[in-house]
């Protein structure tokens, strides 16, 4: 599995981290392990770390199904939805470039792509990236 997940409570943050292949199946592998987490909170901030990507799926119509399904275990939102992904690759940041195109119409996901951690922690309300540098 090239995706896993790591919930901070404290900081109403989940980080999502992927490696080597970034697959659809294994995507929504992780969506629903995560939806299932009894820590699992709609309205939780999302880091998504592509730094260590390699290659990744290329169906654009498979993409846009998984971000329509992973729509639905967010769920709607009455404030804004924050996403962050650590990209500093070119390969990440295809992939971040993709995921913002498939979120743009909603009006409540605000997603940004980074390429340092402690910008990225910033952005979703923490000091810097120190509580965030553990392994999902």
């Amino acid at each position: 599995m090239s995706v896993d997940f790591r919930i901070f409570p404290a900081f109403n943050i989940v980080k999502v981290t992927y490696w080597d292949h970034a697959g659809i199946e294994e995507s929504l592998d992780g969506a629903r392990r995560y939806a299932a987490d009894p820590q699992y909170r709609p309205d939780q901030k999302h880091l998504f770390d592509v730094s260590r990507v390699t290659s990744m799926d290329e169906d654009f119509g498979s993409i846009f199904r998984m971000h329509a399904e992973l729509a639905d275990y967010y769920g709607p939102l009455e404030f804004d939805r924050l996403m962050a992904y650590l990209a500093p690759g070119p390969v990440g940041r295809r992939m971040a470039e993709i995921a913002r195109r498939c979120w743009a119409s909603d009006p409540t996901t605000v997603l940004r792509v980074f390429d340092d951690l402690d910008d990225a922690a910033r952005f979703l309300g923490l000091a810097d990236g120190t509580p965030l540098r553990a392994e999902a």
